[in-house]
């Protein structure tokens, strides 16, 4: 809420906990939510009480919470609250890894890279049926530990957004 950013990670060889450590697997009960539920749920508190304490009937402003998810494999990356589709793993001229959409080519030669899909999210409930939904798109497969063992690493990313500022991206990227 201060603006900075936090980061899950976790590793571990198949059976390890790792899924049910980051979403848990039983989103329906509060104490087995894992870290990615449990932090939305916080900052939708947080929001709230943002949102009930300004005066301005103005939707625009209203905090949501915007989720992304998207699954690395090799050099690809799969979006999964679009569809699965893929995604592109680039190294920016900033040196950083970036992950993004297909790109296209418009009239005129320009060249259009679409980002991954952000799905505002403006209540908890609504987050958690989102994330359930893209969970289900992973690509999974049965090894000796796990009959549903993930092939792929997930990322999911949180970010406070308003209904001005993902309005304003879609206008960007049309």
């Amino acid at each position: 809420m201060a603006g900075k950013t936090c980061n899950f990670f976790a590793y571990g060889h198949t059976g390890s906990g790792k899924t049910h450590t980051i979403v848990g697997y039983d989103h329906e009960d509060p104490q087995q939510v894992g870290l990615c539920l449990s932090a939305a749920k916080e900052l939708f508190q947080k929001i709230e009480e943002l949102n009930g304490s300004t005066e301005s009937e103005d939707n625009d402003q209203k905090l949501a919470v915007g989720l992304r998810m998207y699954e690395v494999r090799k050099k690809s990356a799969f979006d999964l609250l679009n569809g699965h589709t893929e995604c592109f793993v680039r190294e920016g001229p900033d040196g950083k890894i970036h992950v993004r959409g297909e790109t296209e080519t418009l009239e005129g030669g320009k060249v259009r890279v679409k980002p991954i899909l952000v799905v505002p999210c403006w209540t908890f409930d609504e987050l958690r049926t989102v994330l359930e939904q893209g969970l289900d798109l992973r690509a999974t497969g049965n090894s000796t530990v796990h009959d549903k063992s993930s092939r792929t690493h997930a990322v999911f990313e949180l970010e406070i957004v308003n209904k001005a500022l993902v309005e304003a991206r879609d206008a960007v990227i049309k």
